[in-house]
């Protein structure tokens, strides 16, 4: 691998392979030199001395190529050993600053390390974010769409359920609109109460996202009628940790804050929705 020069001079890297190939070539082209005066000193011309002499010595090519892969071998064993021995060096120096002004040193670890901290917190919120792309099938189509009250100096706020519906039935923009709310609940088990992270959404929220069940079925419009039965999703997560995987989960009942609902079909983990 070849270090750019930058690197090199910061870190005090020698590239002991920049000459390998010329070197190679330097050595044949010398013992042609010799061999063809000898042959002009035995009486031959220039022209005849130096086709014998490369005759005898044999594929030229082939040589360098052999001798370029002899040499690079033991430049990258010298180079190692060299860039092992000047880290050694660097350590030790650095050690031995530091004992000298404990102080000072201590305090530029801490500035360091409050640095890096505030950068890796800075770009994790920058990639979750606007860098990495949502995992929903078509992403760069999704809108989000919200309501405002600037008489209450408000620039974003819930949108209610009465709202929601209307927007839905004079939609003529949108291929399909979905709306969900993420509310904290508790779930009963066998095991005791387990505090979760749910989300209550509308029935068309699935195909707003693409998203497709591992197994059974997604919600669909009777699941919101009033006075149907409790339907959940579940993610493939909370079924493998949870249920332990099992095959026959769609039919089983979760409790959820005291209302039994039945399991309709298990998500894959990216339909996760980030709060």
């Amino acid at each position: 691998m070849r270090f750019p020069s930058f690197f090199r001079r910061a870190f005090n890297i020698t590239d002991f392979r920049s000459g390998a190939d010329r070197n190679v070539r330097e050595e044949i082209g010398f013992y042609l030199e010799m061999r063809t005066r000898e042959l002009m000193a035995a009486g031959h011309d220039r022209e005849q001395a130096l086709s014998v002499a490369t005759a005898k010595f044999g594929d030229r090519e082939w040589v360098e190529e052999e001798c370029e892969k002899i040499e690079k071998t033991e430049i990258r064993r010298r180079g190692r050993k060299w860039m092992f021995y000047s880290f050694q060096r660097d350590v030790r120096f650095a050690f031995r600053s530091f004992s000298r002004q404990p102080f000072f040193s201590g305090l530029i670890v801490v500035m360091l390390a409050l640095g890096i901290a505030g950068n890796t917190a800075v770009f994790s919120m920058i990639n979750a974010v606007f860098l990495r792309p949502f995992p929903y099938e078509e992403a760069d189509r999704l809108v989000d769409v919200d309501t405002t009250a600037p008489q209450w100096n408000l620039e974003y706020v819930s949108v209610c359920w009465p709202d929601f519906i209307a927007w839905r039935e004079q939609n003529t923009t949108f291929v399909s609109m979905g709306v969900y709310t993420s509310p904290s609940v508790n779930m009963m088990s066998e095991e005791g109460a387990r505090r979760l992270a749910t989300l209550r959404v509308s029935h068309d929220l699935s195909d707003a996202l693409g998203l497709i069940p591992l197994m059974g079925r997604t919600f669909t419009l009777e699941d919101e009628i009033t006075g149907a039965p409790d339907v959940a999703m579940i993610l493939n997560g909370f079924w493998q940790d949870h249920f332990g995987g099992d095959m026959d989960i769609i039919g089983r009942t979760i409790t959820i804050d005291g209302v039994t609902a039945e399991i309709i079909g298990v998500l894959p983990d990216h339909a996760a929705i980030n709060r």
